[in-house]
């Protein structure tokens, strides 16, 4: 029976298609513009698919407008633990060619192999105590099964604990807001003494 290229009835969260290749290999094509973070789901895990494919749902050249074709291909390891092929495309303009890629942007930033919510959580992990970052890589690990190394774990925390903080400002913001708290306009903190010989330090 020939099942090249024969997409099955069943779709996963219209997110994509199933194909077969030549040797029988059973493969996912997920549309660009999609979380990559269905890789993790239940029913997709089921599947047990050979190889995802990440690719362009509309063939036409963002520059020229000319009809796009396949051309190549690159392999990306999300999260440091599943491999994506990131098909690549070429515009069918004789005066000029342009050559694309589909996008993993949705996800994950430039230059970067772990989603964009597992970098959040990890910092956000960090914030709670004083850990290590060898325990925060433990806590994310169990928490998500991504192992993150120590080295990675810092990097996170380094480059976006002000965008975190903002962000968790902001939600603050909103929620006192939404529950329409009234500042008093009297203000305290909590201060903590050190006794030496009971002396205040």
């Amino acid at each position: 029976m020939n099942r090249k290229n024969e997409p099955t009835d069943y779709t996963l969260f219209d997110y994509g298609f199933i194909t077969f290749d030549d040797d029988g290999k059973k493969v996912y094509n997920l549309y660009e513009g999609n979380s990559l973070r269905i890789v993790y789901n239940t029913d997709f895990q089921k599947e047990n698919f050979d190889e995802i494919r990440l690719i362009k749902k509309d063939l036409v050249c963002p520059h020229c407008h000319a009809r796009m074709v396949k051309n190549g291909s690159y392999k990306f390891k999300y999260n440091k633990m599943i491999f994506i092929r990131i098909s690549g495309y070429k515009c069918c303009n004789t005066n000029h060619t342009h050559y694309v890629y589909a996008s993993k942007l949705k996800d994950v930033d430039k230059f970067c192999s772990f989603d964009r919510e597992i970098r959040k959580l990890g910092v956000k992990l960090s914030l709670i105590d004083f850990l290590s970052y060898d325990k925060l890589s433990e806590l994310l690990e169990a928490l998500t099964g991504v192992n993150v190394n120590r080295e990675t774990m810092f990097y996170f925390t380094d480059d976006s604990i002000d965008e975190i903080l903002e962000e968790i400002q902001k939600e603050q913001e909103l929620e006192i807001i939404k529950l329409n708290i009234k500042p008093s306009g009297h203000y305290g903190y909590e201060e903590q003494y050190i006794f030496i010989k009971k002396t205040i330090i």
